[in-house]
């Protein structure tokens, strides 16, 4: 839930065993706050080599993709100047959505990989 951008679940079950906080109930139902939501765009400070990635275990792997990229061997040369562990700021300017797409436009105090969420099904 917290890479697909999900802030706030309504369920008529107890989901405090998974980490949301419970902030109001209604009846049967149940609100509450994903504490680990991710938005929708987000920066990353760390990256993996998809070989190192294919060993990870999937509960692991699930937590690790909240902060680090997966990265092919091309793609860490070419990228790897990105990850100094200095503190990126960015702010974004514009999001517009299409029909089969978007535009979006940050701004960074340095140059950075964006990471956008993308459910599908």
């Amino acid at each position: 839930m917290n890479l697909l951008g999900v802030k706030y679940i309504i369920n008529c079950i107890d989901d405090t065993d998974y980490g949301y906080e419970l902030l109001e109930s209604s009846g049967p139902y149940n609100i509450y706050l994903n504490k680990e939501y991710l938005p929708f765009g987000f920066n990353v400070k760390k990256y993996i080599s998809d070989e190192e990635y294919q060993f990870i275990d999937y509960d692991v792997r699930k937590r690790l993709l909240q902060d680090t990229v997966v990265l092919n061997e091309d793609q860490i040369e070419r990228y790897k100047y990105l990850f100094d562990n200095k503190k990126i700021k960015y702010e974004v300017l514009d999001f517009t959505y299409g029909v089969n797409s978007f535009t979006s436009h940050i701004e960074t105090n340095k140059p950075a990989l964006a990471i956008y969420a993308i459910p599908y099904d």
